[in-house]
C-alpha cells in the first residue's frame, strides 16, 4: 500500500488558522491512513477466501510492499509516529496480498 502518505510534523501556532488546519491534518492522518488499509481487506478476502487472483498484479503489490517498508524507515528516521503506525499496518496487508499471490497463483 503505497498511499503516497508522507507527513512532516511542523511546530505551529495552534491559534492561527494555519495552525488549526495543520492540527486537523495531523489528526486526520490516522483516519485516512486507517481507511487506506481497510480498503485493502476486500482484496485480501478475495485472494484468501475465494482463491481468486485474476487481475491482481504481483509486481504492483510487491512494489507497494517495498514502498511501505521505505515509509516505515522514513518515519523512524524522522520520528514520525503516524507514518510508522500506518505503514506498519500497510506492510501487514501488503504481505497478505503478496503471499496470497505467491501461494495461490
Amino acid at each position: 500500500m503505497g498511499f503516497g502518505l508522507h507527513h512532516h510534523v511542523h511546530h505551529h501556532n495552534e491559534n492561527s488558522a494555519h495552525g488549526k488546519f495543520a492540527k486537523f491534518i495531523d489528526e486526520a492522518v490516522y483516519f485516512f491512513g486507517g481507511f487506506s488499509i481497510i480498503v485493502v481487506i476486500p482484496q485480501i478476502i478475495t485472494i484468501w477466501c475465494y482463491r481468486k487472483v485474476d487481475g491482481v498484479s504481483p509486481i504492483t503489490w510487491t512494489g507497494l510492499l517495498l514502498s511501505s517498508i521505505f515509509w516505515i524507515f522514513y518515519g523512524i528516521v524522522h520520528k514520525e509516529k503516524q507514518l510508522i503506525i500506518i505503514y506498519s499496518f500497510a506492510v501487514i496487508t501488503n504481505i497478505c496480498v503478496v503471499l496470497g499471490l505467491l501461494l495461490i497463483h
